[in-house]
C-alpha cells in the first residue's frame, strides 16, 4: 500500500469545495489560496487566527536555535470543539489524545 492513500491531495479539496458550493474549480481554488495567504500573513506578524468553524492557527518559535542562532517559526494548529467532535463522530474515542 502507497503511503499517500491516506492523503487527500489540493486538488480533491478544491473539487469537493466547488461541488458544496455549486460553483467553479477555479473560484473555490482561488478562495483556498486567499484562506491560506491569509492565515501566513496573520501568523507571521505574530497573530492568532481564530476560525470558528475550524480551528486556531498561531506561530511559536522552535525551541532550538539553528546555527546562527536565530530561532525558526512554527506554525501550529489547534482544532476547535466542533471539529473534535466531528473526528470523534468518525474516527471514535480517544480521537483528542492526539490534539493535546
Amino acid at each position: 500500500m502507497s503511503a499517500n492513500t491516506n492523503r487527500t491531495k489540493t486538488k480533491d479539496v478544491v473539487k469537493k469545495v466547488a461541488e458544496r458550493m455549486s460553483c467553479y474549480q477555479k473560484d473555490a481554488k482561488e478562495l483556498l489560496e486567499h484562506f491560506t495567504d491569509l492565515i501566513a500573513e496573520e501568523v507571521s506578524q505574530g497573530r492568532q487566527v481564530r476560525f470558528a468553524p475550524l480551528g486556531t492557527f498561531y506561530a511559536r518559535p522552535a525551541k532550538k536555535p539553528r546555527r546562527d542562532g536565530t530561532r525558526r517559526l512554527l506554525l501550529r494548529f489547534k482544532p476547535s470543539k466542533a471539529v473534535l467532535r466531528k473526528l470523534e463522530e468518525v474516527a471514535g474515542e480517544g480521537v483528542r489524545d492526539g490534539f493535546h
